[in-house]
């Protein structure tokens, strides 16, 4: 059974300095409905010295979650790029939700461009270009948005599966089990068919 990694938005104390981490309450319920397709472990956001943590305690995949445009916060940046640094050589599984989309194609020389306000807090068609790996008889269908940023242009190695208005909502890596999606599984009433197949797809046995 797989252990995957999650990685946490990072969140500031109110009046005082104390650096923290966070993760939605949401995830919780997400990945209990997941039942027990694989194990998670929280990853603190350290640096170089998260991969060393996530590797004592097992892990072997990694889902990058949302939160926090990319440059905000310089220790969750590294962190990230040391997981997926070694998530490239060992040949992980990875999952970016969100922010952890950018992550993945920010890692491999991509670039962001604003999204636009039919990007931001609102629900969208998603326009599929191919059938979704993880869900090959899957309709075109509705999903949130609630990022400000987007990718126009998918970095090199990378396949768009879907788009909206000129920006890539989902895309895979052409050699590595990686994934990237814009929209937020976890933010449902209830995660959605094509959404528990994508974990499965990724992380089951």
């Amino acid at each position: 059974m797989r252990k995957v990694g999650i990685t946490l938005r990072s969140s500031d104390a109110r009046d005082y300095d104390e650096p923290r981490d966070a993760l939605a309450r949401d995830w919780y319920r997400f990945l209990t409905a997941t039942k027990g397709q694989f194990q998670w472990l929280l990853l603190p956001n350290l640096g170089q010295d998260t991969l060393e943590y996530a590797l004592s305690h097992g892990v072997d995949a990694l889902l990058l979650t949302g939160g926090d445009d990319l440059g905000s916060y310089a220790e969750r940046d590294s962190t990230e790029q040391h997981l997926l640094a070694h998530a490239s050589s060992a040949g992980w599984p990875v999952l970016g939700v969100c922010r952890g989309m950018q992550s993945l194609n920010a890692f491999l020389g991509g670039q962001l461009v604003a999204a636009g306000t039919e990007h931001h807090a609102c629900v969208h068609p998603l326009e599929l270009v191919c059938p979704l790996p993880w869900a090959p008889s899957a309709q075109p269908c509705q999903v949130n948005s609630f990022h400000r940023q987007g990718i126009a242009t998918v970095a090199d190695g990378l396949r768009p599966i879907a788009w909206h208005k000129g920006i890539c909502e989902a895309f895979i890596h052409q050699a590595l089990p990686w994934v990237g999606i814009m929209w937020h599984p976890e933010r449902e009433p209830a995660p959605t068919p094509q959404d528990q197949q994508l974990f499965a797809y990724l992380f089951g046995d």
